[in-house]
């Protein structure tokens, strides 16, 4: 019984071999099972994805339909939200405010002035 050979569908095997063959069997369902975990993963993460695309989509649909006057009222209506709104609609014309140009704007956008009960 030194290396005695079995007889499976016609071809012959090792011991060895059939304990290779074992082993790479097992190996590759783990590998196996981890891809399908990576996989059901990628899976749940592109159903988030797809639907924060749908609302970026309505909401960049309910804008186009909106006329400037609207757009402007929802964007820019506030003080607080002015430097947000000019800054968003800057970036939908492809020009995003740098944070500096935001200061700037922020601190010409604070200025009050004067009136005669301030002396």
């Amino acid at each position: 019984m030194k290396d005695e050979l079995i007889l499976i569908d016609g071809e012959t095997y090792s011991h060895k071999e059939i304990k290779g063959l074992i082993e790479s069997n097992y190996e590759l369902a783990i590998r196996c099972d981890r891809q399908t975990r990576f996989i059901r993963a990628l899976k749940l993460q592109n159903e988030e994805l797809t639907e924060e695309r749908n609302a970026l989509l309505d909401e960049l649909t309910t804008i186009k339909n909106m006329s400037m006057f609207e757009f402007g009222n929802l964007y820019c209506s506030s003080e607080s939200l002015e430097a947000d709104g000019h800054a968003f609609a800057r970036s939908l014309l492809g020009k995003p405010m740098s944070d500096e140009d935001l200061a700037i704007e922020a601190a010409e956008n604070s200025y009050k002035p004067y009136v005669g009960d301030d002396f």
